[in-house]
């Protein structure tokens, strides 16, 4: 009975990782042999390696996420956040199925900013998740995982509430300078700046929160 309803609730991500699949066969006779991708190296790449390379990313990572909770000594922990957990699992497989149609509708031929619409749908998939990280319980492999965090639930539980924040916060300057006409290797430096200030914020907020309370 508890199978059941685990694969029941399980089932809208399974359809969300396995949706390439009907891409595939909805474009399959217009698909062009090799994805042309300007911003990487080599440019020219098979199109069922990229297409193989997401679906399988998108099936590694919903099973590490199944996973992790299974293993972690703090497990007990997920039952906490488990409604918030869920969702994170939700949209990062939806991102990845997302970008995977954008290759997809690019190589048969439908005119898309690639590297634009990554940049924005990294952005959007970033501000979601900051809408549920600040629920989340101490534990070895969700949120913002830091010595000081690890140490104290005072610190993990201040930092998840103040990283959320950031995390929306920037996400959205992200999302607007992502939208201004800017060239490919400014925008990169722009998209990788904010995501690195976005990460560092909340690292460094918890340590000094840690060395406050501790030094009390």
């Amino acid at each position: 009975m508890k199978t059941k309803s685990n694969l029941k609730k399980e089932l809208p991500i399974l359809v969300v990782v396995m949706l390439p699949v009907l891409f595939i066969l909805i474009a399959n006779n217009q698909l062009n042999n090799v994805a042309e991708i300007n911003w990487i190296q080599p440019k020219l790449i098979p199109i069922w390696i990229l297409i193989s390379i997401f679906i399988g990313v998108n099936i590694l990572i919903y099973g590490l996420m199944l996973f992790v909770q299974r293993i972690d000594p703090k497990k007990k922990n997920y039952e906490a956040f488990e409604s918030s957990f869920y969702k994170i699992r939700f949209i990062v497989s939806l991102f990845i199925t997302a970008i995977t149609g954008l290759f997809v509708a690019s190589n048969i031929g439908i005119v898309i900013d690639e590297l634009k619409i990554l940049r924005i749908s990294t952005f959007v998939l970033l501000a979601v998740i900051g809408n549920y990280v600040y629920s989340v319980k101490p534990n070895w492999f969700i949120g913002f995982r830091t010595p000081w965090t690890l140490d104290n639930e005072n610190v993990w539980r201040k930092t998840h509430q103040f990283g959320a924040k950031i995390m929306v916060g920037f996400s959205i300057i992200g999302l607007i300078v992502s939208l201004i006409p800017q060239k490919e290797g400014i925008g990169l430096i722009v998209f990788f700046s904010i995501i690195m200030i976005m990460v560092m914020i909340p690292i460094i907020y918890s340590y000094r929160l840690h060395k406050r309370l501790t030094t009390k």
